[in-house]
């Protein structure tokens, strides 16, 4: 049986395995590989047969996987490896097992047996809908992840980072890029001086990957314009309250124009406000602890899309950076 390779691994690397890497985002694989130390603790307790040494032996069997899988739709007590709770858990959850287990016999160069993806696809469609059916029936929540963020809870959190001293300029100018760009807190840290041009009157914005999007396909010119009537929000104003906060840029700073660890101190600083600010929130209309860096970009598409005299649905998915299927002309 062959073996799995350690992933991570750069002794004895042939040229060009650098770019095969590529293939994975880092964090993705970091994500692929805590879930397979989790599918080996489990295979070395209900399987031991399925792990040599340290190993998990390659390729698994269908019936091993599928039983795995059914023991990760459901929550488990925190702190409790073989506690089992009855709250099922989300799509996606069991979904990035599925991935992190076609990812293990990849990074093995092992084949996956066509009886076994036939299984892991059917798996994926079939709880896919019976999630469905537990959000129908109130065994699960409508809502998943992090609620979106409110026009009004915007406004609010706008206004208290300006009055922030330990952060200020940094944090408002995140804020609002991230809500006109419509992008993800890693694509709005990204963001480097010479990605950004004037065309007109048009602040022009180029996100150089995303997410969804990490061959850059969809990386066209994002415009942003001034909104004189409400400065607070303004992300031409925010942007040069910025520039000029930091000064003339000297030769070796960083092209970037946030510090590289803004993406932590913004979610830091958004956490620290919600708690702090629990009472307003909730007459905003927004639980505190549901709120995160990814209810802004939740935030500003669910406005756009609800409002009466917003862009039509195609425009706020293009901006969004989502992918609009098989759409007909």
């Amino acid at each position: 049986m062959a073996e799995k390779r350690k992933s991570g691994a750069t002794a004895g690397e042939e040229p060009g395995d650098k770019v095969l890497r590529a293939r994975v985002t880092e964090r993705t694989r970091s994500q692929y590989n805590t879930m397979n130390v989790h599918l080996k603790k489990w295979l070395q307790s209900s399987v031991p047969g399925a792990v040599v040494g340290d190993v998990i032996q390659l390729p698994l069997k269908t019936s091993t996987c599928k039983s795995f899988l059914a023991s990760v739709t459901v929550k488990r007590k925190r702190g409790d490896a073989s506690g089992k709770t009855n709250i099922p858990n989300s799509y996606s959850t069991v979904n990035g097992y599925i991935n992190a287990i076609k990812f293990l016999h990849k990074e093995g160069k092992v084949e996956i047996p066509k009886d076994l993806d036939d299984m892991l696809k059917a798996f994926a469609n079939g709880y896919k809908r019976q999630v469905a059916k537990f959000k129908e029936n109130g065994t699960m929540s409508m809502q998943e992840g992090k609620i979106p963020l409110t026009t009004e809870a915007y406004r609010f959190l706008a206004e208290k980072a300006l009055s922030s001293s330990k952060y200020g300029a940094p944090v408002h100018c995140f804020l609002v890029l991230s809500w006109n760009l419509m992008t993800r807190a890693e694509s709005t840290a990204s963001i480097r001086f010479d990605h950004i041009s004037w065309q007109g009157d048009a602040l022009v914005i180029k996100i150089g990957r995303t997410k969804n999007d990490q061959e850059g396909k969809m990386a066209w010119p994002r415009h942003v314009y001034a909104n004189p009537f409400e400065p607070t929000i303004c992300p031409i104003l925010s942007l040069g309250l910025l520039v000029f906060t930091l000064g003339a840029r000297r030769e070796g700073m960083s092209a970037l124009v946030f510090d590289v660890n803004v993406k932590e101190s913004f979610a830091s600083w958004l956490h620290r406000i919600c708690v702090d600010e629990d009472e307003r929130m909730t007459e905003i209309g927004v639980s505190a602890k549901d709120i995160g860096t990814h209810s802004l970009r939740k935030g500003v598409s669910t406005a756009l899309s609800n409002s009466p005299a917003g862009p039509q649905a195609v425009s706020v998915w293009l901006r969004a950076g989502w992918s609009l299927g098989s759409v007909q002309g």
